[in-house]
Formats: structure tokens, C-alpha cells, sequence
């Protein structure tokens, strides 16, 4: 009655055996964490200035150097703070999610663009609005200050965009660089990067009003605008540096964390197995 439903065309992994499979998960996961380690230092010092600077508590400069002192100071305890360990959480499971989807859609011969669309958008959806929720409750104007719903709602929106600006602006962006003569490789990759990127320019301010409302509830519109205005520049620059870590620099190493790890396992061959 459902077999049209594309997770039921799946034919059985014939090549596969459940140690292999377990095998080929578990080394998706090992990557993804490893990959989630390495960009979380810095993407933890840029959220952490933001909602500092956001709150008042402190200047995106101070802010930065200080986690910048924490890191050199002592990096393994800095690995156990707060802040690293939320990013980990958010960033590790992401590209856990990504490397995992992949290789079970190929292994059952599913097409992946819906499951990697829906669960990598889900865990990351997930994961970045509770990271959210506790930084501001954490960093913000006191940790006695309860973050609202309408905070919860606009971060929502902001993570849908960001999605889109991930997965759905990219092709048409590399469609338009082909008409001018980048080969398409270059395009797909230079559009992945900069798409989401460039997107900060309009989702900085909606990241920045959900902090706002939360850290100064009774505030009139017209002291949110102003402040909104002197906090945009330097935090949209912030976050676009942010975002070519977490997309450029973090979806590279992820690729490359996970193919060197599943040629050392399964030989060089790894990905033409299905």
C-alpha cells in the first residue's frame, strides 16, 4: 500500500554486512565529532561575543580576548567549558547527522536529497535553538532572565533561512556563475561557501532581536532599532567569519576526517561499494 513512498524502494545492502555496517556508522560519527572539535573553539568565542556584547556585559573585543586567553591558557580546560561543549553538541551531532544520512542512503539506494535535507535540518534546527536558548540564559543580562517564546519563534525563522541558504541558494547561485564561465565544480563550491555567508547580512539582525527581547523585554521599538543599529556592523562581520568556518572550513575537514577514515577501514574504494 506504501511501497511508492521513496523509503520503501530501498533494496537490501547486499554487500554489508552488520558489522561493516556498524563499522561504516560508527566511524561517520567518530568524524563528525572530530570535525566538531576542531571548529568549536572558534565558533564558541564568536557566539559567546555576540551574546556578551548584545546583553552589555562586554565588548566584542574584551569578549574575544578573553576566550582567546582561556584557550591558550589551558585548551583542555577549555575543552570542558560551557560554551565548547554546547558548540560541540551542535556541530558535532550536524555533521554526524550528514555523514551518517549519506552513507545509509547510498548503502539502501535511497535517493538522499530529502532524508539529508530533513534530518540534518532537523538535528541542526534542534540542537542550535537549545545552544541558543542557554547562551542567552548563560551570557546574557542574568541567567535569572527567562528567555521568551517570541526569541525561541524568530531563532526558528532565522535557522530556516540559514538552511535555505545552505541547501537551496546554492545551485541557483552556481547556475548563474556557469553562465559566466566558472566550470561547474568551482560554482557548486564557491556558491556552498558564499551563499550562507552573504545571507548573514540579513539574518544578523534577526539573530540580534531575539537576543534583544530576551535581555530587554520592556524596551520600546525605537531602543531596539538604535541598538540593533550600533551592534550590526561588527557582529554581522563576526558571524560571517563564524559562518565560513562552520560551512567552508567544517564541511571540508568533515569530508576529509571521514574519507581518510573509511579508506583506512574499508580500502580506497570505500564510496563505490554500493
Amino acid at each position: 500500500m506504501l511501497s511508492h513512498l521513496w523509503f520503501y524502494k530501498m533494496s537490501t545492502p547486499q554487500s554489508f554486512s552488520s558489522i561493516e555496517l556498524a563499522n561504516r556508522i560508527g566511524i561517520d560519527f567518530l568524524s563528525g565529532i572530530m570535525c566538531g572539535i576542531v571548529v568549536a573553539p572558534v565558533l564558541a568565542t564568536v557566539d559567546k561575543a555576540v551574546v556578551e556584547n548584545a546583553s552589555g556585559k562586554s565588548s566584542l573585543t574584551q569578549s574575544v580576548k578573553n576566550s582567546i586567553c582561556e584557550i591558550v591558557r589551558n585548551p583542555f580546560v577549555y575543552m570542558s567549558s560551557f560554551e565548547f561543549l554546547w558548540i560541540l553538541c551542535v556541530y558535532g551531532m550536524t555533521y554526524m547527522a550528514f555523514n551518517a544520512t549519506d552513507s545509509l542512503c547510498k548503502i539502501f539506494h535511497v535517493n538522499d536529497i530529502l532524508p539529508k535535507l530533513f534530518f540534518v535540518t532537523l538535528v541542526n534546527m534542534v540542537a542550535s535553538i537549545m545552544k541558543d536558548r542557554a547562551f542567552a540564559q548563560k551570557f546574557g543580562v542574568s541567567e535569572k532572565q527567562k528567555v521568551r517564546a517570541i526569541s525561541l519563534v524568530i531563532w526558528l525563522v532565522r535557522d530556516v533561512m540559514t538552511i535555505a541558504s545552505a541547501f537551496l541558494l546554492p545551485p541557483i547561485v552556481a547556475a548563474m556563475l556557469e553562465r559566466y564561465g566558472m566550470s561547474p565544480s568551482h560554482a557548486i563550491n564557491f556558491a556552498q561557501l558564499i551563499c550562507p555567508i552573504i545571507m548573514q547580512l540579513i539574518l544578523t539582525p534577526i539573530h540580534l532581536l531575539g537576543l534583544d527581547l530576551s535581555n530587554f523585554p520592556e524596551d520600546t521599538a525605537r531602543a531596539r532599532i538604535i541598538r540593533l543599529f550600533k551592534l550590526y556592523p561588527y557582529t554581522t562581520f563576526l558571524r560571517m567569519i563564524r559562518m565560513g568556518i562552520a560551512y567552508g572550513v567544517g564541511g571540508v575537514g568533515n569530508k576529509y576526517a571521514r574519507g581518510t577514515l573509511h579508506t583506512m577501514n574499508e580500502g580506497a574504494d570505500w564510496d563505490n561499494r554500493y
